[in-house]
């Protein structure tokens, strides 16, 4: 009895497959075609992988039309159960397989199967692709998607009504290898690790803030509203901050890493606090998660409310206090991890003083974040699937 998963966007593939090998499950990886590099398992993996791996030839929207179905099916031989990510309810459907559970990163459920706009590149991809993956993701067994906010659900819930789901964090980061002698590996690892440690070093609060820069008119409008950071937000709390000359030293780490870090920096350098913000290329994940080591926490999306995204949870796995937008009231059947909660720059600069005034215990809310992590976020989904795996395996 074998499991595939579909697809590796932010390598959720390739850490789920690592939880479930532990389970005592048999499960590979299926890569797409158009696999983005910066998820590739070598963005977060040290060794080698020790799930099996097959590489498709098929994946993206071209592929659809002009892949056999005879091709996907022999691809598909193996597996009893399926789980995936992009557009594989489209792959699935048109082969009259069942995506067991489908495991969507963003997009391609609440932006591709949905008008959004005018714009050439979307509606070419509203014209010629929306309808079959509305259909298809119809048809999926299992939708595997955290609450979100009411913006989202409401331009989810014509699509999904119906669809048996699985409302928690998908576990997108194997905590276990960011521990103990795993961890010593990493650090020996690491090309960069050097380079943090010497930029909090004249920091008496070093924030990480490496969520990606979309928050210009344009750039929203390329990648769909639900996609706004807030990272303009950030820069104008510091500089709020900053107004009042205070005595203690707050940093923050920011990533050339989506379309507006230019317009991030320049922001910074217009409000003079741009020699309080450190920068980095973009990263693979390894990386990152030794900078968020050694900050005392992470700041992650502003502008809307959402209970679990990579930033955070990438935060959890390190016992780093996330400092972000949730509001509580949107999920009263959850339950709760410590953070601090902002919802705009005047906030989050409280924030910012707040810590600066020694009135929060940083140190212990991430030691929290990180246990209801262990047993909440990724102990709780990994038992929803594996119940779902068992009954149609009848294990």
């Amino acid at each position: 009895m074998r499991i595939a998963l579909l697809g590796n966007m932010n390598n959720n593939s390739n850490n789920l497959a690592k939880y479930l090998l532990d389970m005592g499950y048999t499960c590979d990886v299926l890569f797409f075609k158009n696999e983005a590099e910066h998820f590739y398992p070598d963005a977060d993996n040290i060794d080698p992988v020790n799930y099996g791996v097959k590489q498709l030839t098929w994946g993206s929207y071209k592929d659809y039309f002009v892949t056999t179905k005879k091709n996907i099916n022999n691809d598909l031989l193996d597996y009893d159960f399926l789980i995936g990510s992009r557009l594989s309810p489209a792959y699935m459907l048109r082969v009259n397989k069942i995506l067991d559970i489908f495991m969507p990163t963003g997009g391609e459920l609440h932006t591709l199967p949905v008008f959004n706009s005018w714009g050439i590149r979307d509606l070419i991809k509203y014209l010629g692709f929306s309808k079959i993956q509305l259909n298809a993701i119809r048809s999926v067994g299992c939708l595997f998607w955290d609450d979100t906010n009411n913006e989202v659900e409401q331009t989810i819930a014509p699509i999904i009504h119906g669809l048996d789901r699985i409302r928690h964090a998908i576990p997108m980061v194997y905590y276990p290898e960011f521990q103990g002698n795993s961890l010593e590996r990493r650090k020996d690892a690491s090309k960069w690790l050097d380079r943090f440690i010497a930029a909090r070093a004249d920091a008496d609060i070093y924030l990480f803030n490496h969520v990606k820069h979309v928050w210009t008119r344009n750039t929203i409008n390329r990648y769909g509203k639900y996609h706004e950071k807030g990272n303009d937000q950030v820069v104008k709390a510091l500089a709020s901050y900053y107004k009042g000359q205070p005595e203690v030293k707050i940093k923050v780490a920011m990533f050339e890493y989506g379309s507006d870090h230019i317009q991030t920096r320049k922001l910074a350098k217009e409000l003079e606090i741009d020699h309080y913000i450190d920068w980095f290329p973009q990263l693979p994940r390894k990386e990152i998660m030794l900078g968020i080591m050694i900050s005392d926490a992470v700041i992650g999306e502003i502008t809307r409310s959402w209970f679990s995204y990579g930033t955070i949870i990438e935060a959890m796995a390190m016992q780093k206090t996330v400092i972000h937008h949730r509001n509580d009231y949107l999920y009263p059947t959850k339950k709760m991890y410590p953070m601090l909660h902002v919802n705009n720059e005047e906030t989050l600069a409280e924030i910012f003083q707040k810590i600066a005034q020694g009135q929060v215990n940083l140190v212990g809310m991430g030691k929290e974040a990180f246990e209801w992590l262990r047993d909440y976020g990724v102990g709780q989904a990994l038992k929803e699937i594996t119940h779902k795996i068992d009954i149609k395996l009848n294990l």
